[in-house]
């Protein structure tokens, strides 16, 4: 355990926050040394407040960060910090902590409702429902239950075993991929892709790091089987996204509920748009009533025990 802080640390503070949790930061830091800046509009006079800092909440920019001889700690506002694993030069000594296990179980329930939606046929009914149309025969004779289904899910974090909770509640035959998490029973791509040939529902809860970009390639998309659906609720750069928008649109698979894409905001012209019997639900997956107070919550706990000199919670680490 660290000595407690006899120094009042100097707080940088950019992290997306509604009011009501605005608040609650501003409460938590009266009397402190803080500066709260605009993260979607950063200055210079920001960056130079910034750049005297010891403790940051919110992601700020990568170049910034490499920039920075004073930080001490940085609370992360997201799970993911793939933006920071290519930077250079920070300190042995700096804590980065992310929010790992906060967005679980909203994650996890957008991924249920786009597998309802496309196997009980909402993503029909309701343009149809706007058209007035009655759709019946055309969409009944399709319809799938999930109960039963062959289920894989990629990542076996808190993620991915909500997911997979969820997916047993159904009684579907789960199998969950992960390296090296216990409780996983595939490790590899051999068996991997041996699981994937026989799926139904395939959820990919991964993070974006070096050993996942770009798992899922054009071949182990191939394995899947024409009644797959594939949901992705991790990051975008884990798949092959070309390889399987045409495999949507050549109807290779059944569908897809698509949280996470490589380019984000996806710009209108992108054809992920039009693929058929696709859900896209905008990176909206980890939101919940609470979510910007827990995440000011969780950093004045941090912060609390940063100033007593106890160990962080969740602090992650940029190395390969």
């Amino acid at each position: 355990m660290a000595s407690p802080q006899t120094i009042p640390p100097r707080i940088f503070v950019t992290a997306f926050l509604k009011p009501e949790a605005l608040t609650l930061v501003h409460e938590a830091l009266a009397g402190e040394d803080y500066y709260v800046a605009d993260r979607f509009n950063p200055r210079e006079e920001d960056k130079a407040e910034f750049l005297k800092a010891d403790v940051a909440f919110g992601n700020v920019l990568p170049d910034w960060l490499e920039e920075s001889t004073s930080l001490k700690w940085m609370q992360l506002e997201s799970t993911g910090f793939e933006y920071y694993l290519g930077c250079k030069g920070l300190s042995p000594d700096l804590q980065i902590t992310n929010l790992r296990g906060m967005f679980e179980r909203p994650a996890a329930e957008t991924a249920m409702a786009g597998l309802l939606g496309l196997f009980r046929g909402m993503n029909q009914l309701i343009p149809a429902n706007r058209e007035r149309k009655w759709s019946e025969i055309e969409v009944r004779v399709n319809l799938r239950l999930l109960h039963g289904s062959k289920a894989v899910v990629l990542g076996h974090g808190s993620v991915g075993k909500r997911m997979r909770k969820l997916l047993e509640a159904y009684e579907c035959d789960v199998q969950s991929y992960a390296r090296t998490s216990e409780g996983a029973e595939l490790r590899d791509q051999k068996s991997l892709g041996d699981a994937l040939t026989t799926a139904d529902v395939v959820v990919c809860c991964l993070p974006n790091n070096l050993s996942t970009k770009g798992l899922i390639n054009r071949e182990l998309l191939a394995r899947l089987p024409e009644q797959a659906v594939f949901v992705n609720i991790g990051r975008g750069a884990v798949v092959d996204e070309p390889a399987l928008i045409k495999m949507l649109n050549g109807h290779r698979i059944a569908g897809a509920v698509i949280d996470v894409t490589q380019q984000e905001p996806l710009p209108p012209e992108h054809p992920l748009w039009g693929c058929p019997h696709t859900i896209l639900t905008h990176h909206t997956g980890g939101g919940y009533p609470d979510e910007y107070n827990a995440k000011a919550r969780y950093f004045i706990a941090n912060l609390q025990r940063y100033k007593q000199g106890e160990a962080l919670q969740n602090i992650i680490s940029l190395q390969p």
